[in-house]
């Protein structure tokens, strides 16, 4: 918070945040998340809260409220495609207390999009009215899946992370090994894709995982087979 508060200026007029965060896995403690609203409330600063994963927490008790609730000066923006599982169906929506901001964003909307698919509607709806079992498998299936990284990750020499607490994604590091060079061997040897840190603007050693599949207990049990085959060959 301290580098968030020497970055802020007097015409400073938006604060972007994304909780749970992609590719991190990222979520802050309460009293942090508060005191970021706290820099916002009362002021000319905005908050744009993506919260696109909110309701997916591998601790339940960690989940935030949503920042327009706490705050008139919060624009939360969020959807059915990440946590409900409903990418396909690209239903949206934003919320804010702020009048003037709402007029700002009805008006853009009307130029840009007037009017969204009304099958759409209908499926985020279904989806809406579903929410709790959603977000029930989805959390299971996380949780599941966090597991298996996390056996392997705390397990493999050459391999270390900070783990997630909330979202679909986790960003593991390769503590001896450039990401990009591995992540094109691994998708082009096994079929296993991982993004590269490459991908989120800066070139390290960090690949993000993506656990919101049935699918990624397959790809883990490739990886795990692909790991030792990359070592002899680069040794």
């Amino acid at each position: 918070m301290d580098e968030v508060r020497r970055a802020l200026r007097p015409n400073t007029r938006l604060i972007v945040a994304n909780f749970p965060h992609n590719p991190t896995g990222a979520l802050p403690q309460a009293p942090v998340f508060e005191e970021l609203l706290s820099l916002v409330d009362g002021t000319e600063t905005l908050l744009l809260s993506d919260e696109i994963y909110r309701g997916i927490e591998l601790e339940p008790h960690r989940r935030l409220p949503s920042a327009a609730a706490m705050t008139a000066n919060a624009i939360s923006v969020t959807g059915v495609s990440k946590v409900m599982g409903m990418a396909g169906v690209r239903i949206g929506w934003t919320v804010t207390q702020n009048e003037a901001v709402t007029a700002r964003l009805l008006d853009y909307r009307y130029w840009t999009t007037l009017a969204t698919s009304a099958p759409s509607e209908v499926l985020a709806i279904a989806g809406l009215q579903a929410a709790s079992a959603l977000l029930d498998r989805a959390n299971s299936l996380v949780r599941a899946n966090a597991g298996a990284l996390a056996s392997f990750v705390e397990s493999t020499p050459g391999w270390d992370w900070v783990p997630p607490a909330g979202g679909t994604c986790a960003y593991p590091w390769l503590t001896a090994t450039e990401a990009r060079t591995f992540s094109e061997w691994l998708v082009d040897r096994h079929g296993v894709l991982l993004a590269p840190d490459v991908m989120f603007g800066h070139a390290g050693q960090h690949l993000r995982f993506g656990m919101g599949r049935a699918l990624f207990p397959e790809g883990m049990t490739t990886l795990v087979q692909a790991w030792p085959e990359w070592q002899r060959e680069t040794s």
